[in-house]
């Protein structure tokens, strides 16, 4: 093949490319192509959950300042090259189980200015190259994820304590939570009207309504 030859077989395929990423990007969205480093941005639209059709090679999720109140279960599934999920003003209350799992690449994960007062211990248990994880908490209703957070190696932790002066998270000491509200069903646990109750476990149980069914009445029957 001579030269000019490559060069145009070169062109056709960074136009395939580009148009499949365009193709596969979610509606409202704007999406880029850098060498193998795909950008999808969705702030300021409007969105009130999170997509799921981003092309699966996508590098960085931003979706800044849209009233998305909940991160579901599976929202970033087959998403093996994503680095970096930035969620920042929404309107966020509830991070459901299983909700940032299968991301062996993810390092940053942005959720400042939203209204979370409770995540779960294993929220970001699977995720093992974090290394950026930046929240804002109430901390007396925030107690099993302390616990997590102390026990990890993230060199960057911006999780920090609104009802303690902005104090961070990790640095406080377990004598900082004699004091604590931590209610076990913490508000929002159960989704679409369901009522939550905990068993002799101490595992929490949602008891649905309204034809929903599943662990946190979020699957329709």
């Amino acid at each position: 093949m001579n030269m000019m030859h490559y060069n145009v077989a070169v062109a056709l395929l960074v136009i395939a490319v580009s148009n499949d990423i365009v193709s596969s990007c979610p509606s409202n969205c704007y999406c880029t192509a850098y060498g193998y480093q795909d950008s999808v941005d969705c702030s300021y639209r409007g969105l009130t959950v999170v997509p799921r059709n981003y092309p699966n090679h996508s590098y960085s999720i931003i979706m800044n300042y849209n009233p998305i109140s909940t991160i579901e279960e599976g929202s970033f599934q087959n998403m093996a090259l994503l680095y970096r999920v930035d969620l920042d003003s929404n309107k966020i209350t509830t991070i459901q189980q299983g909700a940032f799992t299968d991301l062996p690449r993810l390092q940053l994960i942005s959720l400042k200015e939203n209204n979370l007062t409770f995540v779960k211990n294993d929220t970001f248990e699977h995720n093992n190259n974090l290394q950026e994880l930046n929240l804002d908490l109430v901390c007396d209703c925030n107690v099993p994820f302390w616990s997590w957070l102390k026990s990890q190696s993230i060199y960057y932790d911006y999780v920090t304590c609104l009802d303690r002066d902005n104090v961070q998270l990790s640095s406080l000491q377990n004598s900082d939570f004699d004091n604590c509200t931590y209610v076990s069903c913490y508000p929002e646990y159960c989704s679409n009207g369901g009522s939550c109750s905990q068993n002799s476990y101490g595992d929490l149980v949602c008891s649905c309504v309204g034809g929903w069914i599943g662990t946190t009445c979020t699957v329709q029957k």
